[in-house]
């Protein structure tokens, strides 16, 4: 992708540790830094460019602008969405723990 990007990654990969239970556990470590590689990736192509601020007032005024059945539908959809995108992260943080794991030489575990 880039060199920011890269870096920015590559702060998050040394902080895992490969006993690590889940995404949301380590949340709290990773904050900080998911935000800036989020960003870098972000600047890295337009294609990746979102309005997590913005959001709430557009989809609020979608709701305004639909039926009640429909509103519920669109909530519905929200929702399912936004549980993928959970399951897409935990499982990528799944993926980079099995890698630290096989990356880093058996011994006492670490953390």
């Amino acid at each position: 992708m880039n060199d920011d990007v890269a870096r920015q990654a590559d702060v998050i990969a040394a902080q895992i540790r490969p006993a690590a239970g889940s995404y949301e556990q380590e949340l709290p470590k990773f904050e900080a830094p998911w935000r800036e590689l989020l960003t870098a990736v972000v600047r890295a192509h337009p294609g990746f460019a979102f309005d997590r601020e913005g959001r709430p007032d557009a989809i609020a005024a979608i709701r305004r602008a639909l039926p009640l059945m429909e509103r519920e539908l669109l909530d519905a959809v929200l929702e399912d969405h936004a549980c993928e995108l959970a399951a897409v992260r935990e499982a990528l943080f799944q993926v980079a723990l099995a890698v630290t794991r096989a990356a880093r030489p058996p011994g006492p575990p670490q953390g």
